[in-house]
């Protein structure tokens, strides 16, 4: 199946005249070859059975096709989809923190054509343990800038970079607090 669109596009590249165009499309609708609703129905369908894009991505396929965006209506339902691409996110990045691995799924989603309601509540329900992860960001720091600074700054320093990795204050306090002891 083909939009109208890439049939007149495909017979430009091949030298037909506008006319000739004109009449051969006006042709395929006759006999049923070029069926807009049929045609929209089916590419909905291969994008939502075939590949993990979104909603939006999808409507935005169609409008690049030549189709009208007030003849576009997806009703299908992504939860159980945006669910399983959560899932495979959070195994795959097991290394980040709970801020890094959110923000990560979110631009994977958005990328996908997802939007941000429809996915919010999912993300909302991911927790990652942080303890064991910022220990280990933390003894890479310490042992990194232990002589360029001292004491206070050096604590300073290492509670500014662990809070722009995206750790909680609370959590970042406790580590240094356990590590002066």
């Amino acid at each position: 199946m083909r939009s109208i669109l890439e049939i007149k596009n495909y017979l430009k590249r091949k030298d037909f005249s506008d006319i000739n165009i004109e009449n051969t499309i006006e042709k395929l609708k006759k006999e049923g070859y070029l069926n807009e609703e049929i045609f929209i129905k089916a590419y909905i369908q291969d994008q939502y059975n075939l590949t993990n894009n979104g909603p939006l991505k999808i409507k935005n396929g169609l409008i690049k096709l030549g189709i009208s965006e007030d003849k576009i209506n997806i009703d299908l339902d992504f939860n159980e989809k945006i669910n399983k691409l959560i899932e495979k996110k959070v195994k795959q990045n097991h290394k980040l923190n709970t801020y890094e691995l959110k923000m990560n799924i979110t631009n994977y989603l958005i990328r996908l054509g997802y939007s941000k309601d429809s996915f919010e509540e999912y993300l909302d329900n991911i927790e990652v343990d942080d303890s064991a992860l910022i220990k280990k960001e933390y003894d890479k720091l310490y042992s990194k800038y232990k002589t360029k600074y001292k004491d206070k700054k050096l604590m300073y320093y290492l509670r500014d970079r662990l809070y722009k990795k995206g750790y909680s204050i609370d959590l970042i306090n406790e580590i240094i607090n356990e590590e002066d002891l």
